[in-house]
């Protein structure tokens, strides 16, 4: 992670995500997006979530645990959001792979077309 402002953060809500964790984490930080904040919101995991998350600390991704489980990732997600510091925020699974271009191309997008307030990929 760069030690400017990021462009964007990546929120990741987890739970019992250890089995995925490292996998999605590698593919964020590979997908290429420069100054890009990442998130892991831990919803009370009884698993190895908060250890992984550890491993990726000197990486810059950030860890938030949440004292219990929500019952779903709406908590997680806002959690995440408030403690982003980029102007454009990402939900990304705790068991998905990043391609590249996910982040980069909505930030084109967004900054070729400040009209557009929302942009799926």
């Amino acid at each position: 992670m760069s030690t400017t402002s990021p462009a964007i953060t990546v929120v990741i809500p987890a739970y019992n995500a250890g089995k995925y964790l490292a996998a999605t984490l590698e593919s964020v930080l590979g997908e290429g997006t420069p100054q890009v904040q990442v998130i892991v919101v831990d919803d009370a995991s009884q698993d190895d979530t908060a250890a992984i998350a550890a491993r990726y600390a000197p990486r810059g991704v950030e860890y938030v645990k949440l004292d219990r489980n929500s019952g779903g990732p709406a908590r997680p997600r806002n959690e995440g959001i408030r403690a982003a510091r980029a102007p454009f925020v990402a939900i990304f699974d705790s068991d998905d792979l990043m391609l590249p271009g996910r982040l980069s191309l909505p930030l084109q997008v967004m900054s070729a077309r400040p009209d557009v307030g929302l942009v799926f990929t």
